[in-house]
């Protein structure tokens, strides 16, 4: 098995043809078809099921494909890697940054570590944990700086845990529940939601839904971005479940506010993921480094907000 034929299994795997995925690998039909068949003769079962028009995974074709790309990923990053330490410099570093993470801290960050040596390129991705991390174990990034939630699984990651960072149940000053006190569960249903497009805040709102007798026929919408989110909320009458230290500002300014309601604050784990095994750019463990240190400040340093984050000694 080679990194040859891994890249032509992806393909195969992505076109669903092996006739159109021998154009793109710029090979003959026969010869692709024959190192397909070599990389199932070497595990000793067949990856692609051959049908009348296109091909299609088998069981272990799906189980393979996730290492492949993660492979794959892996030597074209070292491959780089190596490159840029002939040239003098220390690598490139690809960090997936949660919303909580995008701000002020993570400028003090990135200055420290550039400024310990040579170059370095440095990649930022924003985004929500649960698709960070998918892109994390599949390689395409080398570390992810995100909220966690306490259900999420980080057993095959190598994962330090930062803080602590509360949510809560928010709206805008002119939602009709703004200032209504023990807020039931049934106004709560009866109302629309926009949530954080991510299993775990979906099933939380889900759980919550099925716990209300007949809940009303209501709209929820599901969004990719936070600070998507809280506009929708603030020029608007939903209610939405977000990080505290996120609309610190809005509350204190009093354009938005915390519903008193069955929805208690739950907490989320601040923290830092890189993969346990494949390739790790060795510029990795000195930001990984600058990150602990930067938390073990004062939270006047780190500017975040007493009542919403708890720093992890």
């Amino acid at each position: 098995m080679n990194i040859r034929q891994l890249k032509q299994f992806i393909s195969i795997a992505e076109t669903g043809n092996i006739s159109r995925s021998a154009k793109l690998q710029n090979i003959s039909q026969p010869a692709l078809t024959r190192s397909i068949q070599n990389l199932e003769n070497e595990f000793g079962v067949e990856l692609i099921d051959r049908k009348a028009v296109g091909v299609c995974l088998t069981a272990y074709g799906e189980h393979l494909l996730d290492y492949a790309r993660s492979m794959v990923n892996d030597a074209c990053r070292v491959k780089r890697e190596i490159t840029a330490m002939h040239s003098g410099e220390r690598g490139t570093l690809s960090i997936g940054v949660g919303p909580v993470f995008s701000a002020g801290f993570l400028a003090s960050t990135l200055d420290r570590l550039l400024a310990k040596g040579p170059r370095v390129e440095v990649r930022l991705v924003e985004g929500f944990v649960e698709n960070l991390c998918e892109d994390l174990r599949g390689g395409k990034l080398d570390a992810v700086l995100s909220l966690f939630p306490t259900s999420f699984d980080t057993s095959d990651l190598s994962f330090s845990g930062l803080c602590e960072v509360e949510s809560v149940l928010a709206a805008s000053s002119k939602h009709n529940l703004a200032s209504t006190n023990n807020v039931s569960r049934k106004q709560l249903a009866s109302c629309n939601w926009v949530i954080a497009d991510q299993k775990s805040v979906a099933n939380l709102y889900h759980e919550f839904l099925d716990s209300v007798d007949n809940p009303a026929k209501v709209h929820h919408v599901r969004a990719n971005s936070m600070r998507l989110i809280k506009n929708l909320v603030q020029e608007s009458n939903y209610l939405t479940i977000l990080p505290r230290i996120l609309i610190e500002n809005e509350l204190a300014q009093g354009s938005m506010v915390v519903i008193d309601g069955p929805m208690k604050p739950w907490v989320s784990i601040g923290g830092i993921a890189s993969r346990a095994s494949g390739f790790r750019p060795t510029v990795l463990n000195d930001f990984i480094g600058i990150i602990k240190e930067e938390f073990s400040f004062t939270r006047d340093r780190l500017d975040l907000a007493k009542s919403s984050i708890t720093i992890k000694v």
